[in-house]
């Protein structure tokens, strides 16, 4: 029978068959059944299924159907699948195990293997009062233009290869689903990407994550926010880089952070922060911070250091076997409004800069290990009195040396005194006697 579309020849409705033969042992099988309605609500609207072998004719929505490339019908016909950097050939996930080559050459069947195939120019309704139940062993797509012809502006459903992987025009799809090797002795790899979009959370209940795994990276914004950037599966620049204004706000009843415990602990926690102005602010009612630890480095560069704390008593306990604190500012100053307590178990070793002040307003009381202080005030004593009575000794020798010499200078001055009184005196009476006798010889011859 005919194979025309036209809405004459078939009346208000017809079943044809090919009129071709099979071409088996049974003749004059038929190798496809056609049923159309060629018109229908007054218009020339065509409805139809064929069933069997695909004709030669182009038939109704023959348009629709080609919008869906055998040679791209499949997102898995395409799909990395062996784990390797580039598009491996063979299939290592341990799915289907068909080579790339083999999925395309069936894809390349898509319109011309035959099977079952229905249009309609109108809607197409099914209902199903009870359950449905549809099993496929090929691969599924569907492809929903949304009243429009553009097949990039459609959105699309494909499940191939055992993987569900959907797409549309709203942001935040996957893109990319592909087999990797790695550490895990392969995994399945999934790239979801959104651009331009806006995305609002609402969620009551219970919520718990757990991760496993040997990476983690988060990243927000860019070091260079107005460099224009494309999206990973893509390959042209679409967007860019803009940082965002990051807002977070929690309430709650209590909040308990852990990173690494006691019987394994993270070797190595690095955090690094670049700003133009840091403000941090913490109201409550007590404070509490410990830290034990070997060694306890803290390096401070800036020109000028302030600190405020007012508080009715401040306690600072450190147990650490080195403690460190370096200010390498040009001006640190430490103001403490209240009872400032500073207990000190093991050594501590403090550098400032060219000037440090510590203002105290109430009690400053340091406490501090009693033994230890015993031992220095002792080593401190010791040395002092060894020092002062080595000082007092050579002062008392000294003094004394000048003494005794100052006493010969004397005695030696009083000798040569003594000496120059008595021959002086001597003469004196010797010129006396001279005198008298001389007045004693002339008294005598006066008589």
């Amino acid at each position: 029978m005919s194979n025309s579309w036209g809405t004459e020849g078939g009346g208000s409705g017809s079943i044809e068959d090919s009129g071709e033969s099979s071409g088996g042992s049974g003749s004059g099988t038929l190798s496809r059944l056609v049923i159309k309605v060629p018109g229908y609500d007054g218009k020339a609207a065509t409805s139809y299924l064929r069933l069997g072998a695909v004709p030669t004719t182009e038939e109704p929505g023959a348009a629709l159907a080609e919008l869906i490339d055998p040679a791209e019908a499949f997102i898995d016909d395409n799909r990395n699948r062996g784990g390797g950097s580039s598009q491996s050939e063979f299939d290592n996930s341990g799915g289907h195990g068909l080579a790339k080559a083999t999925r395309k050459e069936e894809s390349t069947r898509l319109h011309t293997k035959g099977g079952w195939r229905d249009h309609s120019d109108g809607n197409r309704i099914t209902t199903t009062t009870g359950d449905k139940v549809e099993v496929i062993r090929g691969n599924y797509k569907l492809l929903v233009l949304g009243r429009q012809d553009d097949p990039d502006k459609a959105a699309a459903f494909d499940i191939s290869g055992g993987l569900i992987q959907s797409g549309d025009i709203a942001p935040g799809s996957i893109t990319e689903i592909r087999w990797v090797q790695d550490v895990y002795s392969g995994t399945w790899h999934v790239l979801e990407e959104a651009e331009k979009g806006a995305q609002k959370t609402v969620y009551h209940g219970d919520i718990e994550e757990t991760f496993y795994g040997n990476n983690l990276i988060a990243t927000t914004g860019s070091e260079e926010p107005t460099q224009p950037i494309a999206l990973q599966a893509g390959s042209r620049p679409a967007s860019l880089k803009l940082n965002p204004t990051i807002v977070e706000k929690t309430w709650a009843t209590k909040i308990t952070s852990d990173t690494g415990s006691a019987k394994t602990p993270v070797p190595s926690i690095t955090e690094t922060t670049h700003a133009l102005h840091v403000t941090s602010a913490t109201h409550c009612l007590i404070s509490t911070e410990h830290t034990n630890a070997i060694s306890l480095l803290s390096t401070t560069v800036a020109g000028t250091i302030l600190e405020t704390q007012t508080a009715a008593l401040q306690m600072e306990f450190s147990s650490a076997a080195l403690k460190i604190e370096a200010y390498a500012g040009a001006l640190t100053v430490e103001i403490s409004g209240g009872l400032k307590v500073e207990l000190e178990l093991s050594g501590k070793f403090a550098m400032s800069g060219p000037l440090s002040v510590e203002l105290t307003w109430g009690y400053n009381l340091g406490l501090h290990n009693l033994k230890d202080e015993l031992e220095v005030a002792k080593t401190e004593l010791t040395a002092a009195m060894d020092t002062k009575i080595t000082t007092a000794k050579t002062e008392i020798t000294s003094a004394t040396d000048t003494k005794i010499s100052g006493v010969e200078t004397k005695i030696n001055n009083t000798k040569t005194d003594l000496t120059s009184t008595i021959t002086t005196r001597i003469s004196n009476v010797a010129t006396a006697l001279n005198s008298l006798k001389t007045d004693l010889a002339n008294a005598h011859v006066i008589t």
